[in-house]
């Protein structure tokens, strides 16, 4: 009986070579077509998730940063950046807390009620004691009126007791008269 199988030391024959070409040219495209569609996955995976990240193996990324400190202290009540994100001059990174500041406005404004309260009532005082000034003032004024009125009355009875006084030696003036 013969033998189908070839020895290994036998030649090959044209088809079986032909046919274990055709094999491997077989294998090669699926194993390119499963490296392609792995390289392909990798490739979208890449481009959703990791495409806008920065990485670096020593932690130092070449960029500006600044120092922000804000002018007034308080709690804070909203922050609108994220720790990386790139801002420009007058964005709004932090919204403070302003209960405290409000709260300082309205005892700033009671004071100054009060003090404009207390003005006023002591400019009605100073009107009070200015008023009472002038009247003191006026009664002075009179007083001196009525000093003066006094004052002519007595040298208008001096001149009288001195006229009456040169004529009671003649007797037309009584003592009693002269005594009033």
């Amino acid at each position: 009986m013969a033998d189908d199988t070839a020895t290994p030391d036998a030649p090959e024959t044209a088809e079986a070579q032909a046919a274990r070409l055709g094999k491997r040219r077989k294998l090669l495209r699926i194993l390119l077509i499963v490296v392609a569609t792995i390289a392909a996955a990798w490739g979208i995976w890449y481009f959703l998730t990791q495409a806008g990240r920065v990485s670096t193996d020593n932690a130092y990324v070449g960029a500006d940063s600044a120092t922000v400190t804000a002018l007034v202290s308080g709690p804070v009540k909203a922050v609108r950046v994220s720790g990386t994100q790139a801002v420009k001059k007058g964005d709004i990174l932090v919204i403070l807390d302003d209960a405290d500041q409000r709260l300082a406005v309205a005892d700033a404004e009671a004071a100054l009620r009060q003090a404009r309260q207390r003005y006023g009532q002591a400019d009605a005082t100073a009107g009070a004691a200015r008023a009472r000034v002038a009247a003191r003032g006026a009664e002075i004024s009179q007083a001196q009126a009525r000093l003066r009125d006094a004052d002519a009355t007595v040298e208008r009875a001096r001149a009288e007791l001195a006229r009456r006084e040169s004529i009671a030696g003649t007797g037309a003036v009584s003592g009693e008269e002269l005594t009033a």
